[in-house]
């Protein structure tokens, strides 16, 4: 039996694998300030209260075991983690005027079946806005997926992700094997936002930016540990926003 094993492991894998790669990216953030009532002398008023919020989850794993480092903070937060057999970057940036979120990971470095990448970015940015007063912000968003190509390859082989803004979701995956869909994936474009306040009082509003995705040149599954603590890092921010408002 000790000697049958290493056969049929041999047998099992791939000859090759795909290394994958996968980069979300939004900045260039642009306002445009509406009054909503320009015939009552009350000037249209509106600032970028600030970053209030951001997480950063990168997962790197191999062989049944994985490395993972997240963090949560008030302001702005960038890491990476390397591994010799995958990558994974995560980034939200302060101040304001140079605002960005980047999620960016390759997983198979090494050729490695068993290696794979996740990654969750998220930030929050919150306005001031005047009385009956209306912002409209633009910002330039980025999804490249890619896969080295790989026939016979498992539906498996697969990046995927997402980027959520405010109304706007977009998701893209790129695949190993061509029988499943395109080895290579680039969506760009420009998100659209727009914040009113039809009151006359100062209130304050936030916007969300979330990315992840997932690199898996074999089924990667995040840690119950760090699912659970990117959730509660949402909750807590949802609290702190809630009070603040009050």
């Amino acid at each position: 039996m000790k000697l049958i094993l290493p056969v049929l492991i041999a047998v099992a894998a791939p000859t090759a694998m795909a290394a994958l790669s996968a980069r979300i990216e939004v900045g260039n953030m642009q306002f445009e300030v509406t009054d909503l009532t320009p015939d009552d002398n009350i000037a249209a008023r509106h600032e970028v209260f600030g970053i209030v919020g951001s997480y950063a989850s990168v997962q790197v794993k191999q062989d049944g075991g994985s490395d993972t480092a997240h963090v949560l903070d008030q302001r702005s937060v960038s890491f990476s983690l390397d591994k010799p057999w995958g990558w994974g970057y995560s980034e939200v940036t302060a101040p304001p005027d140079r605002f960005r979120v980047v999620a960016e990971g390759t997983a198979g470095k090494s050729g490695s079946v068993l290696g794979g990448v996740n990654v969750h970015t998220f930030g929050q940015i919150a306005y001031v806005l005047g009385p009956y007063t209306a912002v409209t912000v633009t910002s330039d968003y980025l999804l490249e997926m890619h896969a080295d190509k790989v026939l016979g390859a498992s539906r498996d082989e697969v990046v995927s992700g997402y980027l959520y803004s405010f109304l706007d979701t977009f998701e893209a995956a790129a695949y190993a094997n061509p029988e499943f869909g395109s080895n290579d994936v680039r969506l760009s474009g420009q998100l659209l936002a727009t914040f009113m306040n039809d009151s006359n009082r100062v209130v304050v509003v936030d916007h969300i930016f979330a990315s992840e995705f997932d690199a898996r040149p074999a089924a990667l599954i995040p840690e119950p540990t760090t699912g659970g603590m990117f959730a509660a890092g949402l909750g807590l921010l949802g609290l702190w926003t809630q009070r603040r408002k009050r």
